[in-house]
Parts: structure tokens; C-alpha cells; sequence
């Protein structure tokens, strides 16, 4: 029997430990992620260089002139823009469980954005994934979706201490220098890669060229009072006065023939058009705001449908002597009556959760009370037998109306 060879044994276990060293090393270099570390905190811009090399992987030690700034209690930006435009950013933030997120928006708004969330999970699990938010809902938040351009180096997340790490690099070429940024916490801990609601969140500018930013909270509020001001002023023009008078002028004014009839289809149409504006400031408000108020889109969206249902009947309205024209009458009456009541208590909801000042309650409150007493009145007049005027039969078959 052959004798094993010791320096041959000796060879084969050097090469054996080597290969496994080497398989360590791949899997440290490929690995998305990075284990948690104990060491002294380097949550700050001072000698942020010297001390992010201690702890982030390999793929990110060599960035020796990073640009530092302290953006937003927690969270503390490092970045290093490339001449070819790639941008390798590593964002900290003090962390003891749950989410944090960087997220890029083109308009400054949640929705649309696209972000880079990290968290550490069970048994100390480091993950990171990018996620498109497409609305502000948890369910339309997706995971290993979005817009950003990130390269093949990949992402990293250490938890160090009590900060959390998030490195990742990205192409930045098709981007403005100022550029909204996106910041966000939560204490929750993603399950299966979902999202739960962050805790806090900030918006701000940031001037990737000169390392500079704004805090963009005010702009966005100025912006938020600028669409409320203009929801609650065309919702009051549009529903809560035009739309109400065009319909007292159909109701009560037909002995003006045919002045009622033109009258009625100018100011409903010039309503129509102050509910569109509505309509249109109040998606603006909600993705500017992201508010809780379900309850007085639902009735804005059925308003909306009412509205155009009513202009789509009057395009297609039978001729006087039709047999239909009495089922279309009712049907007329019916759904204008339905959106204008609808419509009123949707301002009433809107100015109520939408946290208006006195005098905007007041302002409504009188006008609608003018209406209502202006109704009762014309509702009464009519009633007490006040002669009407019959249409003429020529006028009848000329508008055909």
C-alpha cells in the first residue's frame, strides 16, 4: 500500500484553507449588505473620511474626498459626484430599529419618488432595496422598483454603533443639480419588503454642484396654501354659488323665455369650469399634502361624475314634443339636485377637516343661507299661484330646446 505523502497533504490543506479564504472574500465584495459593528460613534461630518473607512465595505473605503453635510435631525449626507456623473452617496442616521429612507422626487412630493430604504431585521439581518412610491398609500409603495440609475457596485447598509449606514452609487447625468430630496424614519421593521408608515418625513433642496441646501418645507407649505386657497375658491364659486343660481334661474325663471334658457346654460357652464378648476387644486393639494381625507375626495369624484353627466344629458336632450322629454326632465332634475346638495356638503366637509379659518365658515355659511331663503321665497311664490308665462309655440319649435 501506497504511503501518503506529508508535503503532498500539507500542499492540499494550504490549498484547501486558501480557496475558502478566497470564497469569503467574493461573498464580503458581492454581499449587498454588511453586519453590525462596535466601535466609537461616526454619526457627524468631522473626519467623516477617516472614520467611514473603518467599518463600510471595500467597494466604498477608496472615496477619500466626500462632500459632508448634516441635512436633517438624524440624518447626515456624504457624497462624491464623479466627473462621468455617477454619484456615490452614503446617508447616516441614528437608528435603533424600524426603516430609514433617502428618496429622490422630480416635484418634491411623496408620490412619484424613488427611494433607498435600509433596516436592520431579524437576527440581525442588514437589508437594502430600492422602492418606487407611486402613491402615498402603503400598497402602491413597491419594492425593487424605481428610477434610479444605480450601477453595479452594490448597495450596503452597517449598522455601526447606533447609527445606521446606507452606501449606494448611482448614475446622476440626466439630473438637475437641484435635486428634492426625501427623508424619512420609522420605527416599524419592513415585513416581507413592506413598508409601514413612516414616522416622520422632510422634504428638502439640495445642490449637488455645491454641496448646499434649502429646506424646502416652506416652499411646500406656501405651495399647500396656494392650492387650498384655490380649491376653497373655486369650490365655493362653482358649487356653493354659480351652479346653485343656474339652477334657481331653470327652476323659477322660465316665464323670461328665452333669457332663463341662456342665462341657465352660461352660468352652468361657467360653473362646470370653476368645478374642473376645483377638481384639478385639490389633486394638487393631496399630492403636495398627502392628506387623510378619503371621505371628501370620494364626494368630490362623485360630484365630478354628476356634473358631467348633466352636460352630457343636455347634448343629448329630446325635443320638446318627444315623448321621452318628461323622462328626461325628471332625470335632469334628479342628478342636478343630487350633485348640487352633494356638492354643498362636500365644502362643508372640506372646510372642516381641511382646518379653515372663521372667516372662511362664515363667508360660506352666509352665502348658503342667502340660497336656501332665496329658494324658500321662490318656492313660496310659486305655490301662492303667481302667473307664469307660456312659451310661444313658435319660439318652442325654433330652440327646440
Amino acid at each position: 500500500m501506497e504511503k501518503s505523502n506529508p508535503k503532498k497533504i500539507s500542499y492540499l490543506r494550504f490549498l484547501l484553507v486558501f480557496v475558502v479564504a478566497l470564497i469569503l472574500v467574493w461573498e464580503q465584495k458581492l454581499s449587498p449588505v454588511v453586519a453590525e459593528y462596535d466601535d466609537e460613534d461616526a454619526h457627524d461630518c468631522c473626519n467623516c473620511n477617516r472614520n467611514l473607512s473603518r467599518f463600510l465595505p471595500s467597494r466604498y473605503k477608496h472615496f477619500t474626498n466626500m462632500t459632508c453635510a448634516d441635512l436633517w435631525s438624524p440624518f447626515t449626507l456624504r457624497y462624491f459626484k464623479s466627473e462621468d456623473h455617477i454619484l456615490t452617496v452614503i446617508v447616516s442616521a441614528a437608528y435603533t430599529h424600524g426603516w430609514v429612507a433617502m428618496g429622490f422626487s422630480p416635484t418634491g412630493v411623496m408620490a412619484g419618488s424613488s427611494a433607498m430604504v435600509g433596516w436592520i431585521g431579524e437576527h440581525n439581518k442588514a437589508s437594502i432595496k430600492q422602492y418606487y412610491l407611486e402613491e402615498a398609500l402603503e400598497l402602491m409603495v413597491k419594492p425593487d422598483q424605481g428610477d434610479l440609475n444605480l450601477t453595479h457596485v452594490k448597495p450596503a447598509v452597517v449598522l455601526y454603533r447606533s447609527t445606521i449606514y446606507l452606501a449606494f452609487q448611482m448614475h446622476f447625468g440626466s439630473r438637475k443639480s437641484h435635486q428634492f430630496i426625501l427623508l424619512a424614519y420609522s420605527d416599524k421593521t419592513p415585513v416581507d419588503d413592506r413598508l409601514k408608515e413612516h414616522i416622520e418625513r422632510t422634504t428638502i433642496t439640495f445642490d449637488f454642484s455645491q454641496g448646499s441646501f434649502s429646506d424646502a418645507v416652506q416652499n411646500l407649505q406656501d405651495s399647500v396654501m396656494t392650492f387650498k386657497n384655490s380649491h376653497r375658491i373655486s369650490s365655493i364659486f362653482g358649487w356653493g354659488a354659480l351652479l346653485p343660481a343656474g339652477a334657481i334661474i331653470s327652476r323659477y325663471f322660465r316665464h323670461h323665455d328665452p333669457l332663463w334658457y341662456y342665462l341657465h346654460a352660461s352660468i352652468q357652464s361657467m360653473g362646470s369650469i370653476f368645478v374642473l378648476v376645483t377638481m384639478l387644486a385639490g389633486e394638487l393639494l393631496y399630492r403636495e399634502d398627502e392628506p387623510d381625507i378619503w371621505l371628501h375626495r370620494a364626494f368630490g369624484y362623485l360630484t365630478l361624475v354628476l356634473c358631467i353627466l348633466q352636460v352630457l344629458a343636455s347634448v343629448k336632450r329630446p325635443s320638446l314634443d318627444s315623448k321621452m322629454r318628461w323622462y328626461w326632465n325628471c332625470y335632469h332634475a334628479l342628478v342636478g339636485r343630487t350633485a348640487l346638495f352633494l356638492g354643498a356638503l362636500n365644502i362643508v366637509i372640506g372646510l372642516q377637516i381641511g382646518g379653515s379659518s372663521t372667516p372662511w365658515k362664515v363667508g360660506y355659511g352666509v352665502l348658503l343661507a342667502v340660497i336656501l331663503v332665496t329658494v324658500v321665497i321662490l318656492e313660496a311664490l310659486s305655490w301662492l299661484g303667481k302667473p307664469v308665462k307660456v312659451r310661444s309655440p313658435a319660439f318652442k319649435t325654433n330652440l327646440n330646446r
